[in-house]
């Protein structure tokens, strides 16, 4: 252990003298809780949904050390009303001026995104009530926009997206569980929050769970809509509302509508190894005149993982993802499926390829649990905001990918009882590298 601490204190010193090339942006944890779901191997993390004591509050003090040293007051609480109702409030107080997108607060455009505008900011990350009564889950106030946690890496959500106001709720059949939500998005482009747009985003999920394994099938919907003084369209609120051909697009182009379908598989222990495959489909259209010019904008995530029971290895697993060119890419930037100038799919945007080989690990006895990746990564030009969208990657696009190798690594060290330090780790072949230290004490109720 105080060799541990030694380690820490040597990197914390350390950090400003190695991290002089920054290669991709990289948000760190804003807490402990998030700190441990980003190197758990399988579980997601949702402190708001437990329901024990009926009142519990956490207080997280983070200080990051990137080119300058950012602080993060990360307050929560949790009021369980009765044995089925919860509220649960979480804010968070920085002086980074670098987490606008991340913390979804004071985001301003001028062509693309700029975010902050000075240090310091503060904004509400959570605050929703949670009902739950035997099959039917249902929230609403401000959460994040899916109707699960999606682990760190993920082609359907973006783990790192702000949180939003919504509803959504979930009824579990048994074999079968539907999801359905509906958000809003606020203003998305230059000017829009002047001309009076309006985003809004819904979603419906239907898993089916089937065989000795627990294995699953996922048949999903989205829709993102906007205009100028947009009204909600309830219609997609409608229970098993099938989106895609009912797709709201009249008004164009001050009232426009970018649909996507989701269609996933898992299945568990064949010959010890699991199986996930996803694909996402964006702007699926069922006009043959719209196929015509390749509308049809994809991508597919196919992961092979194994679990391992000794004392250190806990998973390994091999990820393959591929985003097409213009994948979340629409006409406007209104209806781009991002927010605060983030990816609503996979977190690296459109227009990528990467595949990676990642271990899990952890012991109790070194206090210390994480994962590392060795990859091969390969991105073009597009991203989501500022990127002109055409029917058909043109050369310059299909010329733009550029082919890398690397290690990302994330760790998380329990130094001792209520602190903790988070490492992130990235170096590819061109010696490239951005690395990043979290230091952070948690308080919580007992």
């Amino acid at each position: 252990m105080k060799f541990l601490r030694f380690l820490v204190i040597r990197l914390y010193l350390l950090v400003h003298l190695v991290a002089t090339s920054i290669l991709l942006a990289q948000f760190m944890p804003l807490d402990v809780g998030e700190m441990k779901y980003r190197v758990n191997a399988n579980s997601t993390i949702d402190q708001s949904q437990n329901i024990g004591n009926y009142f519990l509050y956490n207080l997280d003090v983070n200080s990051i050390i990137d080119k300058n040293l950012e602080a993060f007051i990360v307050p929560s609480f949790r009021v369980v009303l009765d044995n089925k109702l919860v509220y649960y409030y979480k804010f968070v107080l920085t002086n980074s001026p670098n987490y606008g997108p991340r913390i979804g607060s004071r985001y301003e455009r001028s062509g693309e995104y700029t975010g902050t505008k000075k240090p310091g900011d503060i904004s509400t990350l959570e605050s929703h009530l949670t009902f739950k009564r035997n099959q039917i889950f249902f929230r609403i106030g401000k959460f994040f926009p899916s109707n699960l946690q999606p682990r760190r890496k993920d082609i359907f959500n973006n783990f790192q997206l702000p949180s939003v106001p919504g509803i959504i709720y979930t009824i579990d059949f048994g074999h079968a569980k539907y999801s359905q939500g509906y958000f809003s998005f606020g203003y998305s482009s230059e000017g829009d929050m002047y001309s009076g747009y309006s985003r809004y985003y819904a979603i419906q999920l239907l898993t089916i769970t089937f065989g000795s394994n627990a294995n699953e099938i996922i048949i999903g919907d989205r829709v993102l809509y906007s205009g100028i003084n947009q009204s909600v369209q309830w219609k997609y609120f409608t229970p098993f509302e099938p989106f895609l051909l009912s797709v709201f697009n009249f008004g164009s182009p001050e009232n426009n509508d970018n649909h996507a379908i989701d269609i996933g598989l898992t299945l568990n222990n064949i010959g010890g190894l699991q199986l996930l495959a996803k694909v996402v489909i964006d702007e699926f259209e069922v006009d043959s005149g719209d196929r015509l010019t390749n509308d049809d904008d994809w991508g597919i995530q196919v992961i092979i993982s194994k679990e391992y029971r000794n004392q250190f290895l806990e998973k390994i697993s091999l990820n393959s993802i591929y985003s097409s060119d213009y994948l979340g890419i629409h006409y406007g930037k209104s209806t781009n499926f991002e927010l605060y100038g983030l990816p609503i799919f996979s977190e690296y945007g459109p227009q990528v390829k990467r595949i990676e080989l990642t271990s899990h690990f952890a012991s109790n006895r070194a206090c210390i649990k994480g994962w590392i990746s060795i990859y091969k990564h390969s991105q073009g030009k597009n991203s989501i905001i500022g990127t002109k969208w055409y029917p058909k990657a043109n050369a310059a696009d299909l010329g733009s990918w550029r082919e890398v190798f690397g290690v990302e690594s994330e760790l998380l060290f329990e130094l001792r009882e209520k602190y903790f330090a988070f490492f992130y780790l990235h170096i590819d072949e061109e010696f490239n590298r951005t690395i990043k230290l979290s230091l952070a004490y948690t308080l919580e109720s007992n």
